[in-house]
């Protein structure tokens, strides 16, 4: 009886499946070298990338409290701004 390397499927195992596996485990281990932001640092990014966004704030003349109104309005835009850093992080994977 053959041994299994010299089977077909074990032929193809070795000849094509192991070099697959190869290929994964070493993107699978470059995933895992790469720096990563933690939250805190992608939530400072965000607020840096809101407070650079120029005059986008206002003071909304019909809301009884203007100030409370703008600092609702930088907080959203700060939580999109981390959304949209945490997808693109998760898609350049």
């Amino acid at each position: 009886m053959p041994e299994f390397f010299q089977t077909p499927m074990g032929r193809h195992f070795y000849e094509n499946t192991m070099p697959r596996i190869a290929t994964s485990l070493e993107k699978i281990a470059e995933t895992l070298e790469r720096p990563r932001l933690s939250e805190q640092e992608v939530t400072a990014l965000a607020e840096e990338a809101v407070d650079n966004m120029g005059d986008i704030f206002y003071d909304a003349d019909s809301f009884h409290d203007a100030e409370t109104t703008n600092d609702a309005i930088r907080t959203r835009a700060i939580v999109c701004v981390v959304e949209a850093i945490n997808k693109a992080l998760r898609n350049s994977v």
